[in-house]
Order: structure tokens, then C-alpha cells, then sequence
């Protein structure tokens, strides 16, 4: 913890109970509590889900979730929450089975890679976390078993895929 993601749609079940709120504003603040709290009693935060979780109502335990905000929409929401999270020192971002095709589709790629999760996704864990937000802490995926990865490809190809595009563990 903390979960930074915006309770957006109401009927997100990964969200709705675990968020500060639908507010990005009100995320940040108590995220950046939350980082300071658990930090300063000797243990690492995880900002988690990257790259951002609660406009969609389905459950990433069951499938791939979709981010659907545009490049400037999440610039404002996700985009300021992670920033603010690294700006706290939060030791750990956790990758969530999440697409978010957007920022695909601004890098020219299309079609099914455009929904690859994030937590196989270079794009997104090296390129935008990595290099655009310059996280240099601890990178961790959700669980592998989670649907949201098992519906994308079968376990024995997305293990060292999760390694290979930029989760440490």
C-alpha cells in the first residue's frame, strides 16, 4: 500500500473499497501520508496500481482491466499521482494487469499489443515509469495468477516476460 488509484466508476469492485477516493487531489494527499507513515516506521511503500486503476468496473482478478484515459486525462490524474509518489520517496511501484492503450496508440502501436498489461509491458514499466517518470526504486507485478495476466498468455510465457519488460520481481 498505499492504492493510488481514483475511485472513478463506482462500480469498480478492485477499487471502490481499497481508494481514498474519487478525488485525485484528496488520492494524493493521503497517498503521500500513507508513503510517509509506513516509510518512517522502516518498511517500504508500494504505490500501486500502476499505471492506474478505477475507471473501469471490471475486476483485473478475473481479466486484463483497461485504463481508457487519454494522454492528457492521465496526465492529470495518474500521471500527477505517480509523480507525486516518487516525489515522496516511495520505494515500490507495483504494476497492475491493466492496459492502458493510449499511450500505446502514441507510440505508434496498435491492435492487441496496444491492451498488453502492465505488468509485461516495457512500454510502460521501463519507458514511462522508468524513463519519462525516472522511478528508480523496486518494481514489483501484481500476482501471476490473477486472471488479468492468465487471460493475456499462459504462465510459463509471462514469468520472464514480467522480468524482461521491467518488474524486478
Amino acid at each position: 500500500s498505499p492504492v493510488i488509484d481514483v475511485n472513478a466508476d463506482f462500480r469498480s469492485t478492485i477499487v471502490g473499497t481499497r481508494s481514498f477516493g474519487a478525488s485525485a487531489q484528496r488520492v494524493a494527499r493521503l497517498g503521500a501520508l500513507h508513503i510517509d507513515a509506513v516509510q518512517a516506521a522502516g518498511l517500504a511503500a508500494t504505490a500501486k496500481h500502476w499505471p492506474g486503476e478505477g475507471f473501469d468496473a471490471r475486476d483485473q482478478h478475473v481479466l486484463t482491466t483497461v485504463n481508457p484515459l487519454d494522454l492528457a486525462q492521465w496526465e492529470q490524474t495518474f500521471g500527477a499521482l505517480y509523480r507525486d509518489a516518487i516525489g515522496a520517496g516511495v520505494k515500490t511501484i507495483m504494476a497492475g494487469h491493466i492496459a492502458w492503450p493510449a499511450f500505446a496508440h502514441s507510440l505508434g502501436v496498435t491492435g492487441l499489443e496496444a491492451y498488453r498489461p502492465a505488468s509485461i509491458s516495457r512500454l510502460l514499466s521501463t519507458g514511462l515509469l522508468r524513463g519519462r517518470l525516472g522511478f528508480n526504486g523496486l518494481i514489483t507485478s501484481d500476482a501471476t495468477q490473477m486472471g488479468g495476466l492468465t487471460s493475456w498468455s499462459p504462465r510459463e510465457v509471462h514469468l520472464p516476460e514480467i522480468i524482461e519488460s521491467g518488474c524486478d520481481m
